[in-house]
């Protein structure tokens, strides 16, 4: 009996030894490379496939792809940065097309507003020239008489005689539309009232 209790015990003393293997390294392992997977999912790192490229370099016995051919890289940055480079001249072009229809445009406008600054002069000076001829007509219709004054009146479009009654005095006007017909009168007073 003794020794088959010697032999249970042996057992016993492999199955705990085996226990206590799969606590302190299987168990660490396993959860250490869950917590590698964890943090491969987060920084988006596809771990198969990174797996897949280090076998292949360890087969094929090649350390690093990337060190290995670094004048291919070069070349490419190259490429890409003479396009990038043509891409950028022809925006330049672009622009400068531009920025010269603007500033054909710009001295077009320029000429424009210098025309419009000489018209305005000219409408300036014809209107200073009418107010001046306006104002030696109304002299004239002031020293005329009353009798001669209301004829020409009566010949004038109504805008042109209602503006020389207006700058008239009050009885020089009554005395001229004394010697109008009633009709006319009547008119022409209409017309004063509506200015006023």
């Amino acid at each position: 009996m003794a020794k088959e209790e010697r032999g249970e015990e042996v057992e016993e003393k492999k199955g705990s030894l085996l226990k206590t293997l799969i606590l302190w390294l299987v168990v660490p392992l396993l959860f250490i490379t869950a917590v590698l997977l964890i943090v491969a999912k987060v920084a988006n790192v596809n771990v198969i496939d990174q797996a897949k490229k280090w076998t292949t370099s360890l087969i094929a016995g090649e350390e690093d792809l990337g060190e290995k051919r670094p004048e291919l890289a070069d070349e490419e940055t190259l490429v890409a940065l003479q396009a990038e480079l043509q891409q950028k001249e022809k925006e330049l072009a672009k622009l400068k097309e531009q920025l010269e229809k603007s500033e054909e445009t710009q001295e077009k406008m320029k000429m424009e507003a210098e025309q419009l600054k000489d018209e305005a002069a000219k409408e300036k000076s014809e209107e200073a020239d009418v107010q001046v001829v306006s104002s030696d007509i109304i002299k004239t219709f002031d020293q005329m008489s009353a009798k001669a004054a209301a004829p020409v009146l009566l010949e004038m479009n109504d805008l042109e005689a209602v503006h020389i009654l207006m700058s008239l005095k009050p009885d020089k006007v009554a005395q001229i539309l004394e010697k109008m017909e009633p009709v006319q009168a009547a008119k022409y007073t209409t017309l004063l009232a509506r200015e006023e």
